[in-house]
């Protein structure tokens, strides 16, 4: 008892014994949500035990997200109650999420759908701990009438006080330019932002979805530390704007719907474009017997024009006119189906319409995918395209889609084959081929050669010009069965760099005395280009040395590319002998007596 008298004091005391333990309910595998009842068993191998009481206890917990989202500034400028905003003016917002439950919150998102009077910037975020499971705020375009800002969280922490803040979101909206939302002479037009922020309850398991923002707490009253629910809201002063812009923009938006499924037009299809929780009426003031279109009795979708009133919430005063036109089309435009050769400059797709009003709305899907206004085919890849062209008065209103065909035929293989080169100047009779199977072949030529024959069968005949070291550039054109053409070219060079060779005479020596000199000496040349014959040397003068006198016969040529040859020398000698001999006697000198 701790020291404290017992009561009854007994001296031999009967004994309590008690035992405290937690129930290990993972998953809710022993207790489910809602029982309301169970079974307790209790055995023992030693004292004998009875239970007079048993006591349990629930942990109570309630996942509960808060999102205070106030306004800081209107184009760059701290705020103040009372800020107006003009018409394109940026408003900067600041979300701060905490968690004023007793558990930790998995999958906590906060949305922001976006007002119909303003258009998203940008967003930030950061966080007083380290987020697990999170991602960056994302506006999506698709989420609501007109957009939403979705902010994944992760996990929001269980602080140590639930004043923490947790983590922030800082986000930037437009004013809106729309002269239809800002002439409206019967609302004072206003950016309104609201949001949600969820979660399900990490113990508890619990979801709680659609937890609205507050802007603060009541600080007077009987209602003191109180959440205040409103909704942000800054007024436009949209005046000058609509004065210096607007001027004969309809008052009046219309809203165009075509071959809409189900015969009816939900409000959800209209409701962004009007302030939050406006509620939608066939006349104005709305009275008894006026219909009221909501989620459960949608639009009629009822071909033409028809007049409806939008009533923003808490006001009584203010409405905004507007009309649905539903249009009903149901046919197609006459396709064009073009054929290309592959590689060809394309041209957008076309189609004739059957309506000259109406637009063409192009796609590469027969049901589903996105619209285009232009469609430009490629042409790289030979084969079939298959397209669908549909005709209306906008995107979401058009008639059935009907295909459109583009087909790309291959270009034909070109190829010259035949000398490469290089070739002599003059060279006649050099055949060049094209691929076999074509429809038609054109041969050209241009530079140092010409075609002799015909220039439009696969084989063609070339001679080569005289030029030296020039070339010639032989062109073709090949076409298929399709029509589809293609050039290929062959450049070949005319060279002609290599000296002509002279046939080198032996010297020699004429016979007999003082025989005559020849009148002419020659020998032959040759030459690689084809070119060759006989060369006359060149004499020299007569050089006598004693009785043999010689002379050097010089060669040189040149072919027609000017290339020289090696000259040669071959001499040219007699024996020359003009002095008769000399006979010489001796006289003898003697008496002869008498």
């Amino acid at each position: 008892t701790g020291g404290n008298a017992r009561n009854p004091n007994l001296l031999n005391n009967t004994g309590m014994d008690i035992s405290m333990f937690a129930i290990p309910n993972t998953g809710n595998s022993i207790i489910t949500n809602n029982q309301s009842s169970t079974t307790f068993r209790y055995g023992s191998t030693q004292d004998t035990y009875i239970i007079f009481c048993i006591a349990m206890a629930v942990d109570a917990y309630r996942p509960e997200p808060e999102g205070l989202n106030t306004l800081t500034t209107i184009n760059g400028v701290p705020y103040t109650p009372g800020m107006q905003a003009l018409p394109g003016q940026t408003i900067v917002y600041q979300l701060e999420v905490r968690n004023k439950g007793t558990e930790p919150i998995n999958n906590a998102q906060v949305v922001i759908p976006m007002p119909y009077s303003a258009s998203y910037v940008s967003s930030s975020a950061s966080f007083t701990y380290t987020p697990v499971g999170n991602a960056a705020p994302i506006y999506d375009a698709g989420a609501g009438a007109t957009g939403s800002i979705v902010w994944d969280l992760g996990t929001l922490p269980l602080p140590a006080d639930p004043d923490d803040l947790l983590a922030t979101l800082t986000y930037t909206l437009q004013v809106t330019t729309n002269c239809v939302i800002l002439s409206n002479a019967n609302c004072a037009v206003a950016v309104t932002v609201d949001g949600i922020i969820g979660g399900t309850g990490a113990t508890s398991d619990i979801l709680v979805s659609d937890v609205p923002f507050i802007q603060g707490y009541t600080t007077i009253g009987e209602c003191e530390g109180e959440p205040i629910y409103d909704p942000v809201n800054v007024l436009i002063n949209a005046a000058d704007y609509v004065n210096q812009n607007c001027q004969g923009t309809p008052a009046i938006p219309d809203f165009a719907y075509c071959n809409f499924p189900g015969g009816v037009i939900p409000v959800t299809e209209v409701l962004g474009n009007f302030p939050v929780g406006s509620r939608f009426y066939n006349a104005y003031p709305p009275v008894q017997g006026t219909t009221e279109y909501t989620i459960n009795n949608p639009f009629p979708a009822t071909s033409g024009t028809t007049t409806y009133y939008a009533v923003p919430p808490g006001i009584t005063d203010c409405y905004y006119t507007f009309t649905i036109t539903v249009t009903n089309i149901t046919s197609s435009p006459g396709p064009v189906s073009p054929v290309y050769c592959q590689d060809d400059t394309a041209v957008p797709l076309t189609a004739t319409p059957t309506n000259p009003t109406y637009t063409l709305y192009y796609y590469t899907t027969a049901s589903g995918g996105s619209s285009q206004l232009s469609i430009t085919p490629s042409t790289v890849t030979p084969g079939t395209t298959n397209y669908w062209v549909a005709e209306g008065v906008s995107p979401s209103c058009v008639g059935p889609r009907v295909l459109l065909t583009v087909t790309v035929h291959p270009r034909p293989d070109c190829l010259i084959t035949g000398p490469d080169g290089p070739v002599c100047p003059l060279t006649a009779g050099m055949v060049y081929s094209a691929p076999a199977g074509m429809s038609s072949y054109t041969w050209s030529v241009s530079g140092n050669a010409t075609i002799v024959g015909a220039d439009n069968a696969q084989t063609v005949s070339v001679t080569a010009g005289s030029g030296c070291n020039q070339s010639f550039t032989l062109s073709l054109t090949v076409t298929n069965g399709f029509g589809c053409s293609r050039t290929c070219e062959k450049v070949v060079s005319v060279v002609d760099d290599t000296a002509p060779v002279i046939v080198d005479l032996a010297d020699y020596t004429l016979s007999g005395c003082n025989p005559d000199w020849p009148t002419t000496v020659e020998t032959t040349w040759t030459d690689n280009c084809g070119s060759s014959g006989t060369i006359q040397g060149v004499a020299s003068e007569v050089i006598t040395e004693n009785c043999i006198q010689h002379i050097d016969y010089s060669f040189n040529v040149s072919d027609v590319c000017g290339n020289n040859a090696v000259s040669t020398v071959t001499r040219v000698s007699r024996i020359y002998d003009v002095i008769p001999p000399v006979i010489s006697t001796a006289a003898l000198s003697g008496d002869l007596g008498c």
